[in-house]
């Protein structure tokens, strides 16, 4: 954990990426900003260090969209943060929510030599002896990392995923500035002791610290490999634990078909309402039975091969589950199915972590979303859009949820939304519910009961 205010503004590197952070902001249209936080004032540099730009760039664009163009500007650290916070309706409109999710995660390329160089460094061996075959230029590149092509010498053909040269301490630099701003939004920003700034700013840097530690990826998809060992509609790529290290990550090379090229698909023999069929019972298995699932289950993640076999790919961000969230989120579900106002507002007041300010209000406003949906039939009924209206109901009563809830809404949304676009007639109701009555059954069953 990094010491919060201590160290900000004692080295020169702090002061140059200050700059820079606030030049980003201004050219962006966020000069009211630094001038609420008094940041000239915390920062000993004078104007003659700082050119305020002569108009904003994308004027035309809302205040939303700009602080994307800004996070993606300002690179990796910023645009995680984004990305973090795309999953917290609680904290933030829902128009920086969509905005945010558009936010891209993409870099340049970094040079082949520093590239070897870290794998070299990492593995501690020359790169002819770990590879019978490397391929220099790079399959993809994103703000964390790039993955380059390669043969180990024993034939397989693998995935080497390659961390960015001197991340650590840029992120470094990037959190103590961001543990600085959050202490003057707090000191300056009336209004924001709800949405606690530092604390947000704290469950990220333990975040992002984990994600650049591969070796806990690894671990993830060595869990997911050996639960779903046995099942031949799911693979996870396979770890070459000798060859991989905090900052490189070795992986089976899966070919495969985008799910979403459905084109490709139907000249493969491959049919897509069977693939939209499997994915749902695989992403509710892992939710329901397993407790821990797929957190970014999004078409560039998820390859399909023959028989048909669906592949997921780039296991950084996984949920988790205890017995106890599973069973308040089958309430939840449950109500919904059955239309039951004053059940949903019941199960939404107990996991909620800060109180509720009117039960009977909260049910109003839940019977007045179910009215619309009263005389649709289960088949007809869109999951993912009643789940966006129930997480627009939950920020507009300022109920605060476990992020983790957040997590599991956001991948059954985007799992129905590619179910759909496989099979016009997917139903993700009539795939949940097996699920739901099962775990309805465990909950009443006299064990549970004494």
């Amino acid at each position: 954990m990094i010491d919060p205010i201590s160290r900000i503004g004692q080295t020169y590197r702090n002061i140059s990426r200050y700059r820079e952070i606030l030049s980003v902001l201004a050219r962006h249209g966020f000069g009211d900003l630094i001038t609420n936080l008094r940041l000239e004032r915390y920062l000993d540099f004078s104007k003659k260090y700082f050119k305020w730009p002569q108009q904003v760039a994308h004027k035309e664009l809302s205040r939303s969209e700009r602080i994307c163009l800004a996070l993606e500007d300002l690179g990796p650290t910023f645009i995680k943060l984004g990305q973090v916070m795309s999953n917290r309706p609680d904290l933030l409109p829902e128009e920086f929510i969509v905005a945010l999710e558009r936010l891209q995660d993409r870099a340049p390329v970094f040079s082949s030599d520093e590239a070897i160089k870290t794998v070299e460094r990492e593995l501690k061996d020359s790169l002819v002896n770990l590879f019978h075959e490397f391929e220099t230029e790079p399959v993809a590149s994103a703000s964390i990392s790039q993955v380059h092509r390669a043969v180990l010498h024993s034939g397989e053909r693998v995935a080497v995923k390659i961390q960015r040269p001197g991340l650590n301490n840029a992120i470094k630099t990037d959190v103590e500035i961001m543990y600085h701003l959050a202490s003057l939004m707090e000191r300056y920003l009336p209004g924001l002791e709800a949405l606690e700034p530092m604390k947000i700013v704290e469950e990220f840097d333990n975040s992002i610290g984990k994600e650049l530690d591969f070796t806990i990826e690894a671990y993830q998809m060595e869990r997911f490999r050996e639960v779903w060992k046995s099942d031949p509609r799911f693979c996870v790529p396979r770890i070459y634990s000798s060859h991989s290290s905090q900052r490189v990550l070795v992986t089976e090379w899966i070919d495969g078909i985008k799910v979403t090229h459905l084109q490709k698909l139907k000249e493969s023999n491959i049919d897509a309402s069977q693939i939209a069929k499997y994915g749902a019972q695989i992403i509710l298995k892992q939710i329901f039975e397993h407790g821990f699932f797929h957190g970014d289950p999004h078409p560039g993640n998820i390859l399909i091969r023959p028989g048909p076999v669906i592949c997921f790919l780039d296991f950084g961000v996984v949920g988790s589950l205890s017995q106890s969230q599973k069973e308040y989120f089958i309430s939840i579900i449950t109500a919904l199915v059955e239309k039951d106002s004053e059940k949903v507002a019941r199960a939404l007041s107990r996991i909620s972590l800060s109180p509720v300010d009117s039960l009977p209000n909260l049910e109003k406003q839940v019977s007045e979303i179910l009215e619309q949906y009263s005389y649709l039939p289960l088949k007809n009924l869109n999951m993912g859009e009643l789940l966006h209206k129930f997480l627009k109901l939950i920020t507009e009563n300022d109920l605060r949820i476990l992020p983790g809830f957040y997590l599991l809404l956001k991948a059954l949304i985007t799992i129905e939304g590619v179910g759909r676009k496989l099979d016009p007639d997917f139903d993700l109701i009539v795939h949940m519910t097996p699920f739901v009555r099962h775990m309805v059954r465990q909950r009443l069953s006299p064990k549970r009961l004494l």
